[in-house]
Formats: structure tokens, sequence, C-alpha cells
């Protein structure tokens, strides 16, 4: 993946967003399409926070159809301070609560499945995308 300094990025939780139950190997209902549309318009990253090796995730997310993109160990959110030190920005994280709670200090856009303090709670992947492309052009008018 290339960037340059201010690009925002979107965060995926892989095990608190894309997987459709706890120890469930089915995805979210339409999260396959909402994920590629996202990827069209943000430079995406999977994150990898649960018990699953990196290499299973990678392998899952090919068989089940996922657009290609990295797959970086989340590290109790020492990833969301490390992009931030090399000037790139968060555009949104999507995942579980211990995910979008590591990020709090940066203030991202944060979306997730269950309740959860300092996120929009969603009910599907197609919510996000819509409140994704909101944002999007309500800050282009802006300018």
């Amino acid at each position: 993946m290339s960037l340059k300094e201010g690009d925002r990025i979107v965060f995926i939780d892989v095990e608190g967003s894309l997987l459709g139950e706890p120890f469930s190997k089915e995805p979210r209902k339409g999260s396959q399409k909402a994920i590629e549309e996202i990827s069209k318009r943000f430079p995406l990253v999977y994150l990898h926070t649960g018990i699953f090796s990196v290499r299973a995730i990678k392998e899952w997310l090919k068989k089940n159809e996922f657009i290609g993109a990295p797959v970086i160990p989340w590290r109790q959110g020492a990833i969301f301070n490390e992009i931030t030190e090399k000037g790139l920005k968060i555009k949104a994280i999507i995942g579980s609560q211990p995910v979008i709670e590591s990020a709090k200090e940066l203030k991202p856009r944060a979306f997730s499945f269950e309740e959860v303090e300092g996120a929009e709670e969603v009910k599907d992947w197609e919510e996000i995308w819509k409140r994704l492309r909101l944002i999007d052009r309500t800050a282009t008018e802006k300018k």
C-alpha cells in the first residue's frame, strides 16, 4: 500500500466487525460489498485483534472474497500512534470496544455493531458505508 502524508485510512477490526457471530467463520452480511465501496475512496487496513493468526485472517479474507488490503496486528492500539506519527490520519475505525477505546485520544470517527462509548452503533455494513459517504460529502461541501 502506497500512502502519502495526510491520507485518511479506514481501519477494520476483522474479528470485531467482519465475523457474523462470535466464533463464527461466516462474514457479516453485506460486509464484502461495503468494504469494496469504502476501498474506492479510502485506503483500508484490516486489524488483527483476536485469537486467529495473521495468516489465518488473510486466508479467511481471501476465501470470503474480501478486497485485498494489509492485515496488521493491532497491538493494543500502538498502530494508531505509529500511523499518526508518520503524518497519516484515521478516517474511521470499525470494530470492537477495545479497538475503538485504544484510539479515542485521536478522536477518530468510530463505528461498532455493539454499544461502545465514543462510537456510532450500527446495525449493518450498509449503514456504515452510507454514513461514510455522507461524512465525505459534507466535508467536501464545507471546503
